[in-house]
């Protein structure tokens, strides 16, 4: 039944505007979860996924549209696939709703200026990082915003966009300037961080709520029964399995490994490396310490930039750190999928070192040292004595059982599952392995990933989930890009495979099984302790419950008294962030991180609408290398890392060849884009730094025009053909 307050909300929507359509009405559930926000308080509703929150969204935003003539809404999403995806609920019901994503797989509308986009539509749907730009370029002010929509607000912490977004607005209303929008978060979990008590659990929350300057938090309390009778509990199963009972694939890849770590040992001043080099020979035999393996790699490469001075030392142990991570890499996808898909995946990475133009001595013995052993790693991966995967078997087995089931039980409809994985090159290889296995290659596997390096644009993102959902593809095989806000309600399996992160990210996959009848699965190696931690997620789930049925209970007096103390502790850093950077008087040098070589200068560098740091000055073309961008084997219609000219900047030695930057057009205009994550900074004292972000540095840098700070296309080796 819709209660008395909806039928009275639905009777005016009518009167609102003539760009508003109208919506159907909310199941009750969703009316109780809407109430706070209609009435005009900063809510978080707590919700799970398929129980229609972006619905409840909607019914906000018409309700801030037709009291605040002239105001605008914008709904921020943190994933790049999930800005089409909500736009087009919108758009049911609104007649002027725009999404801008900055994908340039997609149509020039979508990447328009976000205050050009405003002028003419009253929703937008975008990414955060544009609204934070947007608001630091003073493009858009809180002033012009009605509502704003955080979708996925558990993400509002730390060092997110979402946390930065709210850092603008709480620093707006210290200062009683101007109206502020409307807050509106919307989660399927706030979740509980490290908390192990309820106490603690509550106190995370009320900080949460406190970064989103929210006074209810809305929870279906009076409708239970109609939000269970929408969303289904899939049953869960956990599969345990051993690891194989002979692994000499793995073992050649330790002594391969073991010959870096001599080599690195035999290096003049290797000395100050020996304790990082002995942790990380301790761990390469370690299959459940795969992820301390790369803490402890990020360590080695650190001590390296801050110890050699040397240019040709500091590549050469650059280079083998490089190498230790593919091994690494190789392994982990030898755990996951098929020994023949580690060997390819290794096979593929010498091959495009052994091609380089030019190779460091280091690099050359380092792949004779692999292609003395490729022959044996040959053998082993063809040899039928080798023994498969028990994982792989387990998941295999998994899948088959479900197929029969959806087969043979007419309740369960046709079989759609969801397959997750850690990472990028393990999703790859088991959609070979499916595509290679006679009993599910007619699931026509398809691979989905998100947008970062090497990633999948928007447009590819869509046309592989539009197939999924229309049976083309029966079996998605992802990373965490799945994990939220996707809604595919044909789904009725989900497998984690080896991949265990929290509790949020629990409820998150588990709510992609939309099916009545449907199952959530995990597979894990016993050695892994993946198990115990999946137990460990499972126990934080009932204190996440029972932490937010105690802050939803609160009334906004009591959650202002709650959240005071965190709000108070973030105007103080607020005010500290507030306090001007100064400009770089010592004129930093910029070097490359793999090598050292000198790049450009802190005088050389200015930012640019967008805020992208670019360099300005023509001697840089004589410090880098100007390349076309895309990846190994990868589709070029589809993958993409760099925008506008596909080309990337790398640096001038070719022995080294890292990825510096990228070139980015702009208004027919070339600008060069460097990353700060592959530079080093230098001072006059010769001390060396690393940073993670171009905001994390102690200075700043001037603003310059586009028409200023770019080149014409002529100026820029190699661009003429392709992008005029």
């Amino acid at each position: 039944m819709i209660s008395s307050f909806c039928d009275e909300y639905f009777r005016a929507i009518p009167d609102i505007c003539v760009s508003i359509g109208h919506l159907e009405n909310l199941e009750d559930y969703q009316v109780e979860l809407a109430k706070p926000a209609l009435r005009g308080h900063n809510t978080c509703i707590v919700a799970p996924t398929g129980s229609g929150k972006t619905y409840v969204a909607v019914a906000v935003a018409q309700e801030v549209l037709r009291k605040s003539p002239g105001k605008k809404v914008i709904f921020v999403v943190n994933q790049v696939p999930l800005v089409y995806k909500r736009s087009t609920v919108f758009k049911k019901y609104i007649k002027d709703v725009a999404y801008i994503c900055g994908d340039h797989g997609q149509p020039e509308i979508t990447r328009l200026p976000l205050d050009e986009v405003l002028r003419k539509n009253d929703v937008v749907v975008l990414t955060a990082q544009i609204l934070v730009d947007a608001l630091t370029k003073g493009q858009v002010s809180f002033n012009q915003i009605g509502l704003i929509v955080l979708d996925e607000c558990h993400e509002t912490k730390k060092e997110s966009q979402y946390n930065a977004i709210m850092a603008k607005y709480m620093e707006q209303k210290l200062t009683n300037k101007e109206p502020l929008p409307q807050i509106l978060g919307m989660t399927a979990s706030l979740g509980v961080g490290n908390a192990r008590s309820d106490k603690n659990a509550i106190q995370y929350m009320l900080k949460m709520c406190a970064n989103m300057d929210v006074v209810k938090l809305s929870t279906v309390q009076k409708h239970k029964e109609s939000l269970e009778k929408v969303v289904n509990e899939p049953d869960e199963g956990l599969h345990v399995v051993t690891s194989r009972t002979e692994d000499s694939f793995a073992e050649e890849i330790q002594d391969l490994m073991y010959q870096v770590f001599k080599y690195i040992n035999s290096s003049t001043g290797s000395s100050v490396l020996n304790t990082t080099v002995e942790k990380l020979s301790s761990l390469r035999s370690s299959n459940h310490s795969r992820e301390n393996f790369s803490h402890v790699l990020c360590t080695l490469k650190k001590e390296i930039i801050e110890n050699f001075q040397s240019s040709d030392l500091q590549l050469s142990l650059m280079t083998c750190a490089q190498y230790l991570k593919e091994y690494s890499s190789a392994l982990a996808i030898h755990e996951t999928a098929r020994t023949k898909d580690a060997l390819e995946y290794l096979q593929e990475f010498i091959r495009e070192k052994s091609n380089k133009a030019a190779t460091s001595n280091t690099e050359k013995m380092l792949i004779r040292t692999f292609q003395d052993k490729q022959q044996e790693l040959e053998r082993i991966s063809m040899s039928p004595k080798s023994p498969n995967n028990p994982a792989l078997d387990e998941l295999q087995s998994l899948i088959e059982g479900d197929i029969v089931k959806c087969r043979t039980q007419e309740n369960n409809g046709p079989f759609r599952a969801i397959l997750f994985t850690q990472t990028i090159a393990s999703t790859w290889a088991l959609k070979n392995w499916v595509m290679e296995t006679d009993s599910l290659k007619d699931l026509h596997p398809e691979v989905l990933v998100g947008c970062r390096n090497p990633g999948m644009n928007l447009r590819h993102q869509k046309d592989v989930l539009d197939n999924f959902r229309d049976g083309v593809h029966k079996l998605l095989i992802a990373t965490s890009v799945m994990q939220q806000g996707i809604d595919i309600p044909a789904c009725n399996f989900v497998y984690r495979y080896n991949y265990i992160t929290d509790a949020v990210a629990r409820i998150q996959a588990r709510g992609r099984t939309r099916k009545p009848g449907g199952r959530f699965d995990l597979v894990v190696h016993d050695y892994r302790g993946l198990d115990g931690k999946d137990k460990l997620s499972k126990e934080q789930e009932q204190i996440m419950q029972r932490a937010t049925d105690a802050v939803s209970s609160l009334s906004i007096e009591q959650m202002k008294r709650g959240t005071a103390e965190y709000q108070q502790q973030r105007n103080v850093q607020i005010f500290n962030q507030q306090q001007p950077k100064p400009f770089d008087e010592c004129n930093h040098s910029y070097h490359c991180k793999h090598c050292d070589a000198l790049v450009c200068h802190s005088a050389d560098i200015r930012i640019v609408p967008g805020g992208h740091h670019v360099v300005i000055h023509r001697q840089i073309f004589s410090k880098i290398r100007i390349v076309a961008s895309g990846g190994v084997g990868q589709d070029p219609g589809h993958w993409s890392s760099v925008e506008h000219a596909k080309k990337e900047i790398r640096c001038a030695d070719e022995r080294c060849d890292t990825k510096l930057g990228s070139i980015l057009k702009c208004s027919n205009r070339m600008l060069l884009a460097f990353s700060i994550k592959t530079l080093r900074l230098r001072n006059t004292a010769s001390t060396t730094k690393t940073y993670k972000s171009w905001g994390s540095l102690p200075f700043i840098f001037h603003k310059e025009l586009v028409t200023e700070a770019s080149f014409e296309f002529n100026d820029i080796p190699g661009t003429v053909a392709q992008c005029e």
